[in-house]
């Protein structure tokens, strides 16, 4: 049976290998290509930006595009206030800027402020600070990017995702999985023919020699609530949130997981391969993910799929989803890909419309 925490020896092992540090911008904020998107919870603004380091404002009915507005760095994520008044971007260099949408200039910068994650009834920004003796979880206003509080995280923890409770009370970290004699290894070839899916993901994962560790964190303050181990390995490019006081989380790969307080987690897979595009719906309830012209909507709670599609193929170079981004009520959602075009979803995932950014 799969042990749930490290033992001493598991964890000197660890330490010693050097497997577990902090992740500089490079490595957690490289873009894919293409655009990501940011609509208002009300609905009413829309905006889209990537490589071109331009923000470029769309009408959320015709999308097409209104303004460009340059802002000189490239674009990883964006989100908006609940009012949207204030638009939130992180660039590659982790650095966020809370943007005025009536006149585009940045109200505020917060440097070192990697995976950028918003509660948007909350108001409240979290940040990873990465530093190798040791870095932090800043939480600042929305509003003004004032600090808020802050969770210290240990020497050379790597961190690999953040995620707010859905009231917005805690939030979860998860850092890297580190190589520990506490969990067996077995070879490719010794993984059961007849497992599929997620138990076969689950199979790989509960004997790969590597665990994870998570930590919840009371907000603002930073107080730390409790923490645990688990064999599921998130990866640099997913995401996490809560149900209840279990954590769930996607992957940058088609598998996720529900992870309860004592580690044993489930695991299970979106309807589409590759979440090249992830995110979370404002209320917490919905993955919005997307891979190779596929796209699924999958619920937080139950893990069940609440909808899915598929792009027609353009000639070319193959596109991917890049962003997601849905209105306060989940009646309407917004993707957008690798070959510059914004997509327009109702809430079941029936696309409305589909168009290029130019």
């Amino acid at each position: 049976m799969t042990k749930n925490l490290f033992s001493k020896a598991g964890i000197a092992a660890a330490a010693l290998s050097g497997a577990a540090f902090l992740a500089g911008p490079a490595q957690a904020a490289t873009p894919l290509g293409g655009l990501t998107v940011a609509v208002s919870p009300a609905g009413d603004k829309l905006v889209v930006g990537g490589d071109p380091r331009t923000i470029m404002v769309l009408d959320p009915n015709s999308l097409k595009v209104l303004s460009r507005n340059w802002i000189g760095t490239t674009i990883v994520s964006m989100a908006f206030n609940k009012d949207g008044s204030i638009l939130a971007v992180m660039d590659t260099d982790a650095t966020v800027h809370l943007y005025d949408p009536n006149t585009w200039k940045a109200k505020y910068t917060l440097r070192k402020h990697d995976k950028m994650t918003i509660h948007t009834d909350k108001g409240i920004l979290a940040g990873v600070n990465s530093r190798y003796r040791g870095g932090s979880i800043e939480f600042n206003s929305l509003k003004d990017g004032s600090n808020l509080g802050k969770a210290d995280l240990g020497p050379k923890e790597r961190v690999d995702a953040i995620g707010f409770s859905k009231d917005g009370s805690k939030l979860a970290v998860v850092f890297d999985a580190v190589k520990t004699p506490d969990e067996k290894k077995v070879g490719y070839r010794d993984i059961p023919k007849d497992l599929r899916g997620a138990a076969r993901d689950e199979f790989r994962q509960r004997n790969d020699g590597r665990m994870s560790s998570f930590r919840v964190y009371e907000v603002p303050s930073g107080k730390k609530l409790w923490e645990g181990h688990t064999y599921f390995d998130l990866g640099s490019r997913g995401k996490i949130t809560f149900d209840g006081d279990a954590l769930v989380a996607l992957s940058y790969s088609s598998y996720g997981a529900k992870i309860p307080k004592d580690g044993n987690a489930k695991m299970f897979r979106t309807k589409n391969s590759f979440n090249y595009g992830l995110d979370l719906s404002p209320d917490g309830s919905l993955w919005l993910s997307g891979g190779l012209r596929r796209f699924s909507l999958t619920s937080t709670k139950d893990l069940g799929n609440k909808g899915q599609g598929q792009l027609r193929r353009l000639p070319g170079w193959p596109e991917y989803f890049k962003g997601f981004s849905a209105t306060a009520n989940n009646k309407t959602i917004y993707a957008t890909t690798s070959a510059y075009r914004i997509v327009k979803l109702d809430g079941t995932g029936k696309i409305i419309k589909v168009a290029p950014v130019h």
